[in-house]
């Protein structure tokens, strides 16, 4: 809530505290109370919970004696937001950003040395024009300074598909031009922050890469990380589904004015409140269903491997670099909040990857490796048979193979067995039903079963191995392409262990989800079986 307010010599408010205090807890009917004494936070809060009232529980209205928790929990004092992500305050939170970062963090500079190579093309834009219009030219000049967009492409084989740049028009595009451009909204508008900026050239993928050309298409993905690592900044369509959704809402915020005793009338504009956990904490897509490109795992590695990205959102720009996360509304960069105070010095999946891809040691590539994995396997793809190209880049980035080995499909050779012990991660889901329909293996690939990737839609773990009865006594692994990251051909590790004999156990309810159990030779005990599939279907 954002309020233009001027502190007067008067008794703190027993009930809100003049917002003084970090976090406070208090109830509705003392709000209304503060209100009625004078209190003009009270008479602010109370106005923008009628605001609100239809999303909150209905206890809400029928109880008045309704703990709430503010300023760390539903409402918090903020800079003012633009109503609207086409506004100059927006650019100029953008201009900042990059100024800052260009100035003062040494570290997103020296992680821009690892980044050797650029894009083949570019799209150039014509500064002097408003329209999309926008011609393909070769990218010789590797000083050239661009903007690069992350987007959803939209469902496959809909009119949500993006705009491509096939062989038969690619002498059209890099000659005449490509006008239809401005009919996909997200080009559009990605276009007008370019010019906004004052950067003539952008990337993106549809157009920039020949989409029916196997060769073309191997080459540019083999440099994907460095062709968003190396560019100016990368424009993330975070709120988009598809092309026709665009970049720019508008925020609508709630305008309330209360009266002050003295009847003087303060105005206020009133915010839904941004959710930050998926910036802070690099939580698992589904904890965002309204940032539907942190459910694709291209934009996954894309947004790891930016220097720098602007993401529109439904409430605020957001901005992240390897060094530093902020936002429209001050909360991510607030000393005061919970986030900038204890998580970590500041640190999210982004920041701590700039740190421990470029600096950290080999235990801590290892584990950090396995975070990883667990975010980006949940993440969804068009195409199956990208699962490992589009993790790639990132894998060569943070170096582990010039440490120990060969690259396994997703497994450092280095940590065999441990790499091994995996399984996909069902936790979040209720009730608790293994092997379901919310991983599966898809037969598109051929990607190794003894690989974490080759399960489709859910996070995975790995468990802790205190002592291993496993011996690897061969690993024999091809890849089909020139890149060892890259698609793999064959992959067999051949190992010697122990073997048990098992009753495997279906323990479900009535009517309920599979609940797998493994019944151990001799006893009647039973533990926890999860199955990379149901096996029994």
């Amino acid at each position: 809530m954002i309020a233009n307010r001027k502190k007067t010599r008067r008794l703190e408010c027993q009930t809100c505290h003049d917002f003084e205090h970090f976090s406070i807890c208090m109830r509705l009917g003392s709000v209304r109370q503060g209100a009625m004494l004078g209190c003009l936070r009270c008479k602010l809060l109370a106005e923008a919970a009628l605001l609100f009232r239809n999303e909150w529980a209905i206890k809400i209205e029928e109880e008045s004696n309704l703990d709430w928790w503010i300023l760390d929990s539903a409402f918090a004092i903020a800079r003012m937001v633009p109503s609207d992500s086409t506004a100059p305050e927006s650019i100029d939170f953008i201009r900042s950003q990059l100024v800052s970062c260009d100035k003062t963090h040494d570290h997103c500079k020296k992680m821009q040395e690892d980044v050797t190579t650029w894009p083949k093309r570019l799209l150039k834009i014509d500064q002097s024009r408003d329209d999309a219009n926008v011609i393909l030219v070769e990218n010789s000049e590797k000083s050239r300074k661009y903007i690069a967009l992350s987007h959803c492409w939209g469902k496959k084989g809909t009119s949500t598909e993006p705009l491509k740049t096939i062989s038969k028009d690619l002498e059209k595009h890099m000659s005449t031009g490509i006008p239809e451009l401005s009919r996909t909204k997200t080009f559009r508008d990605a276009m007008d922050v370019s010019r906004k900026l004052g950067i003539q050239y952008i990337w993106i993928d549809s157009l920039c890469i020949i989409q029916d050309d196997d060769n073309d298409w191997e080459e540019e993905a083999q440099k994907m990380g460095d062709i968003y690592g190396n560019a100016y900044l990368v424009i993330s369509a975070t709120l988009a589904h598809n092309g026709d959704e665009g970049l720019y809402q508008e925020r609508s915020p709630y305008r309330i004015e209360v009266t002050t005793q003295a009847g003087q009338t303060v105005k206020a504009q009133v915010f839904e409140k941004s959710h930050h956990d998926i910036w802070k904490k690099g939580a698992q897509y589904w904890e965002a269903p309204k940032l539907p490109l942190f459910g694709r795992a291209w934009a996954f590695q894309e947004r790891l491997l930016a220097r720098r990205v602007i993401h529109y959102t439904p409430t605020e720009l957001v901005w992240e670099c390897w060094s530093y996360i902020g936002c429209e509304c001050g909360d991510l960069q607030n000393p005061r909040t919970s986030w900038a105070q204890f998580a970590g010095g500041g640190k999210n999946l982004k920041t701590k990857y700039g740190e421990v891809a470029r600096w950290g040691n080999d235990n801590e590539r290892i584990n950090f490796w396995h975070d990883i994995c667990a975010q980006y396997c949940a993440r969804q793809l068009t195409y199956a048979t990208d699962r490992l190209p589009a993790l790639a880049s990132i894998a060569k980035r943070m170096h582990i193979q010039e440490l120990h080995g060969n690259y396994l499909a997703g497994i450092w050779e280095c940590t065999l067995p441990k790499g091994l012990f995996w399984w996909s991660d069902t936790s979040h889901l209720t009730p608790y039903s293994p092997g379901n329909t919310t991983h599966w293996r898809d037969k598109t690939h051929n990607i190794p079963t003894w690989s974490w990737l080759s399960i489709e839609g859910r996070g995975c773990t790995w468990g802790k191995i205190h002592t291993s009865l496993i011996d690897i006594l061969d690993v024999s692994y091809t890849v089909g392409s020139t890149d060892v990251y890259g698609p793999c051909e064959r992959g067999i590790i051949t190992v010697e262990s122990h073997c048990v004999p098992i009753k495997l156990v279906d323990a479900r309810r009535p009517d309920g989800p599979s609940n797998q159990k493994v019944l151990l030779p001799g006893t009647e005990e039973m533990v926890d079986f999860t199955a990379d599939e149901n096996p029994f279907k």
